[in-house]
């Protein structure tokens, strides 16, 4: 292979010299790339796929003789699956998670569902892994090793991200691999980065002589090679076809597509196995788990058993060492899975579901949901709301993308409109504690079209005032919400009012804001809508404090002090929430602001709501 700064041996030499950067300062080994020795322990080998990246980092590992070596493979099927990265990595470490600061530990057994609770903030967990890596190197060199980054989850990548960036001079070295054009977060990170490209001409005819007899200056093999650009795996795979002498004088094709063209050769290849290895394949594609036991627990579902494996590994497409059953490349999981029926690919999620449904640990039931959820062809209440706890618990563990997704999925799969809109509302308000403020109007404008229930579509309202507050002028969206809440009942009316008389506020108009606080506390002290008097009540306090009514606003706080200790600054609304602590240090109740505040900060960094911390 060739590499932009060096030859493959200086390529090798600098993976080799990042696995062994640990001996700092006292190490003569030289620093490969013109890096000083101890700068850089970090490295992202990235490239098309089949060129090589995984058997580099195979030999890293080999050669990691003496340190302690922590590793993951992530698939696509688990990308949906939050912490199940970082889970497979620190795994031989776990037993250090006790030694952490009690924060730090807390919040990495919650992430590994190691113990039930919130992960208090994406901070301390990047800090509890960074530790963890550190501890692990104090008396051993550790090699952190992560293959197939791309497919990483996205709660996995973020931790180890922050963990990476900031190791400095602990015995840590760090090499992860990726394939381009897959939008890796690991690639836009800053690590130093290794392209790889093809093998020059002299290693590829090397490489093809050991399947396929054709000389390095013959026609068939330069045609082969500009194909596949040097590419290993596709010369291997295609080099075969060499045998055929028709296929030297074939009008070119142009050049080869790898993805596309090594899945097709992978499918060829698996089409030739017997029906029951297919079919056992196909669940093995389908897995969110490489763990043995669940995959013959589901091939039991099939009535097949596990001589099933041994010819499939016999035949040299996967690998069932250590209690794992591995593809031997992962285009082999892809082509398996793809060249699958959808009725296959069901039968195989079903019968998955099915090997996981006595299971009752937080990462079972969640891989139990997602594979019901795969399997169903038409909408399904159980698998609906089996997926929509799925949501809540990545929400509550701070993997708030993966809760959108499980939401939008519930969504899919609920038969009845009012359930639909619902779970999109749902996906809608965990975009928005995320910061992606345009895909939460989209969801809540879905949710706004999947039913006529007029709370969620007071709930969807509400939301889409909060976000259009930062977009349009704040006196346009009271207007908007007074008019809408003009035709709902009152029970759903007092929330729009509510954040009306917010943004009438924001917006200098007091007088209005006093009228339509007034009006929303009215509504919400006829007996009908008791859940939201407190926000109605503080919200008028707040246009009180405005206008000048201290005292009257002081004994609406006092009347209202419990509810502020226990309730979720979250579930009340920024404006609420940001009104109330504001309006206490007017009071000089400067304790009562700060409990409030830091209460807030703390909900919102528990699952990673950066759009609450924004200052406004």
């Amino acid at each position: 292979m060739s590499f932009p700064g060096g030859s493959c041996g200086d390529a090798w030499a600098w993976t080799v010299w990042a696995a062994v950067a640990w001996r700092g300062a006292g190490s003569s080994a030289p620093a490969p790339c013109g890096c000083s020795t101890g700068a850089k322990r970090s490295l992202l080998l990235h490239g098309e796929p089949g060129i090589g990246k995984s058997a580099l980092l195979e030999k890293a590992v080999a050669q990691a003789a003496g340190m302690t070596v922590l590793r993951a493979t992530a698939i696509e099927m688990e990308a949906e699956l939050a912490f199940a990265g970082l889970g497979e990595l620190v795994r031989p470490v776990e037993q250090l998670i006790s030694r952490l600061p009690s924060v730090q530990a807390r919040a990495l057994r919650t992430a590994l569902s190691l113990e039930e609770g919130h992960i208090p903030d994406g901070v301390t967990l990047g800090a509890a892994t960074l530790t963890l890596l550190t501890d692990a190197a104090a008396t051993t060199p550790v090699l952190v090793a992560v293959d197939d980054a791309h497919w990483m989850d996205e709660a996995s990548t973020d931790a180890l991200l922050f963990a990476f960036r900031r190791l400095k001079a602990e015995a840590v070295a760090v090499l992860v691999t990726a394939r381009d054009g897959e939008g890796c977060r690991f690639t836009e990170a800053g690590l130093p980065t290794l392209a790889l490209t093809g093998l020059e001409p002299a290693a590829a005819a090397t490489l093809v002589q050991r399947v396929a007899d054709v000389p390095a200056d013959s026609e068939p093999f330069k045609r082969l090679y500009r194909e596949t650009a040097g590419n290993p795996l596709a010369l291997l795979e295609a080099a075969p076809a060499l045998r055929n002498p028709e296929w030297a004088v074939q009008p070119p094709e142009g050049p080869l597509p790898v993805g596309p063209r090594l899945t097709a050769a992978y499918s060829a290849r698996l089409a030739a196995l017997p029906e029951a290895s297919r079919r056992a394949l196909t669940v093995a594609a389908a897995g969110y788990t490489e763990e043995a036991a669940v995959l013959v627990a589901a091939l039991h579902h099939l009535s097949l058993d596990g001589e099933v494996l041994l010819a499939l590994e016999a035949a040299n497409v996967i690998d069932r060492s250590g209690g794992k059953v591995r593809f031997v490349h992962p285009l082999l999981r892809a082509a398996a899975y793809h060249m699958a029926g959808a009725e296959q690919r069901r039968e195989a999620h079903r019968a998955l579901a099915g090997a996981l449904a006595d299971r009752n640990g937080p990462v079972d039931r969640d891989q139990h949901s997602w594979h019901l959820a795969a399997a169903a062809a038409e909408p399904d209440l159980t698998t609906a709301s089996a997926l929509a706890d799925t949501a809540a618990r990545a929400r509550d563990r701070g993997a708030l993308p993966a809760a959108v997704r499980a939401y939008e999925r519930a969504a899919d799969l609920s038969p009845l409109p009012v359930d639909r809109g619902r779970h999109l509302l749902a996906a809608a308000e965990v975009a928005q504690l995320a910061g992606l403020g345009d895909q939460a109007l989209a969801l809540a404008e879905a949710a706004t079209n999947a039913t006529d229930d007029v709370t969620v579509r007071a709930g969807a309202t509400g939301l889409r005032s909060q976000i259009l507050l930062v977009r349009q002028p704040p006196r346009r969206v009271h207007d908007q919400l007074v008019d809408m809440a003009v035709q709902l009942e009152a029970v759903q009316a007092v929330p729009l009012l509510v954040a009306a008389a917010g943004a009438a506020c924001m917006g200098g108009a007091i007088a209005q804001a006093r009228v339509t606080a007034d009006r929303a506390s009215a509504l919400a002290c006829n007996g009908e809508a008791a859940a939201f008097d407190h926000s109605a009540a503080l919200m008028r306090a707040h246009t009180m404090m405005l206008a000048g009514e201290r005292r009257e606003a002081a004994a609406v706080f006092h009347s209202c002090e419990k509810f502020l200790a226990a309730t979720d600054p979250l579930s009340i609304g920024v404006e609420v929430t940001s009104f109330s602590a504001m309006d206490l240090m007017w009071l000089e109740q400067f304790p009562a602001a700060r409990t409030l505040l830091e209460r807030a900060i703390r909900c919102a960094r528990r699952i990673g709501a950066c759009e609450r911390l924004v200052p406004t």
